[in-house]
């Protein structure tokens, strides 16, 4: 989780212009996946050196991910680049406010969960 919090940090803008982009009508289908594998790579326990080796395998993330990133920053077509990064910004300037709504569901849905396991056990 750690990892996750720092490289988010780190490419915060990057990563909520992709995340725009993933959602923007004009990228093509085969950029979509690409996006979504990456952010799946970046919150998956599973990685291709794992972290119980001391720094490299906190290597592969600091470099695999920021690389990916860049480089689908550079394949975005510039129509799709420039409308994601003006919702990148807007989404920024409503960050703490989407975060404590995230925050929110988040915690319904562990007390819902907490809720029907006691009532599934009972």
């Amino acid at each position: 989780m750690r990892r996750l919090i720092m490289l988010l940090k780190m490419f915060r803008r990057d990563f909520l212009v992709l995340l725009a982009a993933a959602f923007h009508r004009n990228t093509p289908m085969k950029m979509r996946g690409v996006i979504l594998l990456v952010f799946l790579y970046l919150i998956s326990p599973i990685d291709l050196i794992p972290d119980t080796i001391p720094l490299l395998g906190l290597m592969d993330d600091a470099v695999l991910v920021p690389t990916a990133v860049g480089i689908l920053m550079r394949f975005l077509p510039w129509q799709v680049q420039a409308d994601s990064e003006r919702r990148a910004e807007g989404l920024t300037r409503h960050m703490t406010s989407l975060l404590v709504v995230f925050g929110v569901v988040l915690c319904l849905w562990f007390g819902f969960v907490c809720w029907g396991i006691y009532h599934f056990v009972k």
